[in-house]
């Protein structure tokens, strides 16, 4: 084997540098987890699976993949009987109080499920931004709760941390009770790898063009029975409810047939944030039906089920146990729910038409300016996700003004912005309710921004509608809600602090804060509102499961409620211009509707009578403009109204309000029965301490692999069309790897570590069973090992920029038998005879990264890696000098690296995510490589010398993708790279290589190299299927999507003379979404590719071709790839 033949079997190694099977399914298993974290402002966790891997490439990593680090503050750890709760500081009281609900309901749930953990369970409590969320980790025993409580559209007000420490606690219990197996081990892998047809002896393996990574979960629950069940809860210890706006929701949607069936409410992809909330809002109903006809015991007895069988599908499990078809009882439900909601319905409904008619489904707070037929509003348009833009809208149509942006959505989300352009100008984001000043010339509104801490708060923001500029009024505020005073330079707001809100209000010219309220106990209040002459505030306050108005003296301070009752909820409260009349929105009759209070006597009018619901009233006197919940979700709705109405349409509020009750207690929350009995001396008595690093435990994923790069006997594909059973099964054990990834992460998530083993156990030979296990032979083995760990922020540097850092360590090894041969002369008049001895190569890499989060779309990655190549020659016996000539090892490569890159991710979610993406990311990089690189031996007293050449490669790569969306459900992406090298490298050991799967797929790999290239690809993605609705033994197919694409690339420099005009192909891919054991998302992809330009390549004479010219001929051939992953475009 000459020695080029050895460095470029070295080289085909070099390409998997980022895409090696090691790192390959470590990408799916950071992957796996992403769609799974905080989706929504709503209680998600029971998805996140806690596979999260530590990021590991620039090609594989995006802004919203790392956390600002928030290593400014300590965290403290509360210690109870059976929790631990960690915290910074400014949290503790909160940490109390999680600790008394979480003791409280600790026995009630674990005796019901009949499961306790093995450990305590850690509670991590995060107060670094303005988002609310609870999440169960449930295979590291772990809570996390962001303290803001939550205001979200789709539910009702409850008590925060109740609700949510039980939500979240009855998921770590009850699905901990359904798996079947330890949880140690979260999911077992079958992988398999398949390669193009670029071997020989002396090469390792091609590129991959098949690739399989299937999980097989410990767990098996459906999101509608996780979800509904944390939500349900349980007898005497119930924090939430079917409140009227899920009432609201579920039946809009079944009166307008639109309704998930029981597949679709099994998981949450290809949904929009609205049926994602259907999923819950199903689940909690038909949870509530189950313990209806079949005892409450019913979820426990689902929950064992689950462990106990062997089913993948959970329909057989509630056959089991319940004796009914699970299509029978979910009609039987259907049927009970449709039943019941026409029973309720009002004889007659007022049909109020929209005013606003586009694509979103959430429109909130609409309002006009003073003396203008503009309306203002917020709207998703054109998402299917929460965030929110500020719309203008003149009276005549087809004046729309530019939204002025976004509410901050998730904060691991990689769709962030920091500012957007609509329509030609730049607007700002914004959130929450927002309010006109007295001239109608500037609105007042809040928005997130990420202070030097990396702290996601809401501050004050002052729009002018004139210039469309933006200048912000507070810093570090927590701040939302603003309402501008009637004649004065000031805001009133709500300001979160530590868990509870207080009102408070903003100067206008300075932005300094004073206080109006001083709660303390976790009160939640909402959307204030100046009385007309400006001398009082009106708002909402959460208490037990809804929401009171109340009214506040600004001079005396005085607070007391004016629409209050335990059992209904009063809300938005909006003055009319007159001072006469306060508008408002209440569930009084079941729905909510909106009504008005005659100031001046008490007196009550019903001012819509409506199906679904009406919110967020304003009015002129004339016009009232309201939110309207409809089965298209929240619409924007427009009606008159008279100045006096007929008295006797007119109730008193005694009449109205029958039974008034009020927790009169101003300084906190109403508590729940079981709560108030915790005295102050039980709160005290739990220890506190600075926290100490608790782990989250060990978590072990065993892998089965066929690493299919050997053929030591020929293609496994023919061998299977020939019906060679036992060459089949020669060559499957000969690419057999058996090992396992194991990951253990610190709970506050700032250290995590995550490793892995596979071994060949046949890619050595064994002469007897003793030797199989021989320590040499092992050694030997090919091997796939890795090491990683990752800290979030280095201690010193405490902002935003910290970075994050990873020490990572590679090593491949793989056997080539046979890998090369020499001459020798077995006698003194015989003819040469090949001798062919076996190599093994090795390589290792590590790394060091430091990765910086700049923003929320963009980050700087800096990296140190060095790689050491070797290849040992085994040992042999030569005729020649009848003797045994031992093994020895030469390292041919030996190379030390410098990357810099910057990347950003601009896109867009929407429910065909996964199929294309909507938006812009891409990453610019360089690197510069010191690299010493074998070219010869030299012979120096009887002993092989070799001799190497110093390179210094200078390279630089530009990655682009852009996506668009086409109609409903349509999309286009354009994706390029280029690569070039600013110096010229002469060796083909240092080729750039751009097709095959990872590139233009229209040629194999290594068709496409050179010192620089060049890659582009334009596809259209139209669905098929968007709604298969199928269940399939564990699997739920979700939908089909064709994918057309044409393509460009070439290579040029180096070696390899492919010519100087770009390569031209097309290709058509079906694109299949499905789901696993209701947990794992899939996506299985079959393309076939063409290659248009056909050309001849002549490759080095060190290179090996199929013939023995020397020269291959590409192009005009179809070229077909497959895959069963966690993403089509996994290279």
């Amino acid at each position: 084997m000459t020695i080029q033949a050895i460095r470029n079997s070295a080289s085909y190694l070099s390409a998997w540098q980022n895409t090696n099977p090691v790192r390959f399914f470590l990408q799916y298993f950071r992957d796996s987890a992403r769609p799974v974290r905080k989706k929504n402002l709503i209680i998600t966790s029971w998805l996140l699976l806690l596979l999260v891997s530590p990021v590991l490439s620039s090609a594989q990593i995006r802004p919203g993949d790392l956390s600002y680090p928030n290593n400014h503050l300590k965290w403290f750890t509360l210690e109870s009987d059976h929790f631990l709760i960690h915290f910074q500081p400014g949290s503790e009281e909160a940490a109390r109080y999680s600790a008394s609900i979480a003791e409280m309901i600790y026995e009630p749930v674990t005796t019901f499920y009949d499961h306790e953990p093995d450990r305590k369970v850690s509670i991590v409590l995060r107060d670094r931004e303005d988002y609310s969320n609870g999440a169960a980790f449930f295979f590291d025993n772990k809570i996390e709760i962001w303290l803001p409580s939550i205001d979200t559209p789709f539910r009702g007000s409850h008590d925060w941390f109740h609700n949510v420490i039980t939500h979240e606690f009855i998921h770590m219990i009850q699905l901990g009770a359904s798996m079947r197996r330890n949880p140690a081990i979260p999911a077992l892998y079958l992988q398999w790898l398949n390669y193009e047809n670029v071997r020989r002896p002396d090469v390792l393996y091609g590129y991959p063009n098949g690739i399989i990574t299937h999980p097989f979960p410990a767990l098996g629950i459906p999101a509608w029975f996780a979800e509904g069940a944390a939500q349900y809860q349980i007898e005497g210890f119930r924090f939430d409810e079917r409140d009227s706006h899920r009432e609201m929701i579920l039946r809009e949607h079944l009166l307008t047939e639109n309704i998930l069936s029981l597949t679709e409410m099994s998981h949450f992809s290809s949904k929009n944030s609205l049926e994602r909330e259907l999923v819950y809002n199903q689940g909690f109903a038909f949870v509530s039906w189950l313990t209806e006809n079949f005892g409450e015991s019913v979820i426990a007895k689902l929950t064992a089920a689950s462990a106990e069988m062997s089913k993948r599908n959970f329909n057989h499990i509630l056959k089991s146990v319940t004796g009914s078809e699970a299509d029978d009882l979910f009609e039987s439900w259907i049927q009970y729910e449709l039943n019941r909601v026409r029973e309720e319905l009002p004889e007659t409904v007022q049909d109020i038409p929209e005013t606003v008619s586009d694509n979103g489904f959430l429109h909130f707070h609409p309002q006009r300016p003073p003396d203008s037929n503009m309306t203002a509003y917020l709207s998703n348009q054109g998402r299917d996700d929460n965030r929110l833009s500020l719309i203008f809208r003149e009276e005549n149509p087809g004046t729309e003004k530019a939204p002025a942006g976004f509410i901050h959505p998730p904060n691991d989300s990689p769709y962030n912005y920091d500012e957007t352009r609509f329509s030609g100008r730049f607007s700002p984001r914004a959130a929450n309710r927002f309010s006109f000043s007295p001239d109608g010339s500037t609105v007042a509104y809040s928005r997130h921004s990420v202070n030097r801490l990396g702290e996601n708060y809401l501050d004050l923001w002052l729009y002018s509608i004139d210039s469309s500029e933006s200048v912000r009024l507070t810093k570090n505020g927590r701040l939302q809600d603003p309402a501008w005073h009637p004649s004065l330079p000031i805001l009133a707001a709500i300001q979160h602090q530590n868990g509870t809100q207080n009102l408070v209000t903003a100067d206008v010219a300075t932005g300094d804060i004073a206080v109006l309220t001083r709660f303390s106990e976790w009160e939640t209040l909402y959307t204030p509102v100046w009385a007309p002459d400006g001398k009082s505030l009106w708002f909402s306050r959460g208490n037990r499961s809804n929401r009171d108005i109340w009214i506040l003296d600004i001079e005396s301070g005085e607070m007391k409620p004016l629409l209050y009752h335990s059992g209904i909820d009063f809300r938005d409260p909006w003055p009319g211009v007159d001072g006469k009349w306060l508008y408002f929105s209440s569930d009084a009759t079941g729905i909510f509707n909106i009504y008005r209070l005659r100031l001046e006597d008490q007196m009550i009018q019903q001012v819509t009578q409506l199906r679904g619901g009406g919110f967020m009233p304003w009015s002129d006197g004339k016009t009232l403009l309201f939110s309207e919940f409809r089965g298209n979700g929240y619409q924007i709705s427009e009606m008159t109204i008279q100045g006096e109405m007929d008295s006797s349409l007119l109730l008193r509020m005694d009449d109205f309000i029958p039974e008034a009750s009020v927790q009169t207690k101003l300084s906190g929350q109403l508590y729940y029965s079981a709560v108030s009995s915790i005295s102050e001396e039980e709160n005290n008595v739990f220890e506190i301490r600075p926290y100490s690093e608790r782990t989250t435990g060990l978590s072990i994923f065993p892998v089965l692999r066929i690493d299919a790069y050997s053929r030591t006997y020929g293609s496994n594909f023919q061998l299977i069309r020939n019906r060679n059973a036992a060459l089949l099964g020669k060559n499957l054990w000969r690419d057999l790897k058996l090992g396992a990834y194991l990951s253990v992460r610190d709970v506050t998530e700032q250290i995590s570590f995550f490793g892995g083993a596979l071994f060949g156990p046949g890619s050595q030979p064994a002469d007897s069973f003793a030797g199989f296990f021989s320590p040499t032979r092992l050694n030997k083995l090919d091997r796939d090992l890795f090491f990683i760990v990752e800290h979030r922020g280095l201690p010193f540097i405490q902002r935003s920029w910290s970075p994050t850092v990873s020490f990572e360590v590679y090593n491949l090894t793989r056997s080539v038998k046979n890998g090369f041969t020499i001459d020798e002369f077995p006698c003194t008049s015989c003819l040469p005879v090949e001798k062919p001895i076996d190599l093994r190569y090795s390589m290792w890499e590590a790394s060091l990264w430091f990765r910086s989060k700049l923003s929320r779309w963009s980050l700087l990655e800096a990296g140190f890696i060095r790689s050491p190549y070797s290849v040992t020659t085994e040992r042999f016996f030569s005729e020649e000098y009848r003797q045994t000539i031992p093994g020895s090892t030469t390292e041919y490569f030996r190379g030390t690296t410098f990357s810099l890159a910057w990347i950003t991710d601009l896109q867009q979610p929407h429910k065909h995510s996964d199929m294309f993406p909507a938006g812009l990311n891409g990453t610019i990089g360089y690197q510069i490589q010191n690299g010493r690189l074998l070219q010869s031996f030299d012979v120096e007293d009887g002993l092989l010398t070799p001799n190497y050449s110093r390179d210094i490669n200078h390279s630089v790569q530009a990655r682009l993708g852009i996506g668009f969306k086409t109609g409903e459900a349509g999309g286009m992406m354009v994706r390029s790279r280029f690569f070039s090298y600013l110096n010229n490298p002469d060796d083909s050991f240092y080729l750039d290589y751009t097709g095959g799967l990872g590139g233009m797929r229209s040629y194999p790999t290594y068709a496409l190299g050179g010192n620089r290239t060049f890659f582009s690809r334009f596809s259209l993605l139209q669905p098929v299927f968007t709604r298969l609705d199928r269940q399939i033994s564990g699997y739920s197919p979700d939908k089909l999507f064709a994918h057309l694409f044409v393509e460009t690339a070439n290579g040029w420099g180096g070696p390899l003379e492919t010519g100087n005009r770009l390569k031209y192909g097309f290709g058509a891919e079906l694109r299949l979404s499905l789901n696993s054991d209701y947990l794992f998302p899939l996506k299985l992809f079959v393309t076939s590719a063409y290659g248009l330009s056909r050309f001849d390549l002549s490759l080095p004479p060190q290179f090996i071709t199929p013939g023995d010219s020397g020269t291959v001929t590409y192009g005009r051939q179809l070229i077909f790839y497959f895959g069963l992953t966690f993403d089509f475009d996994p290279l």
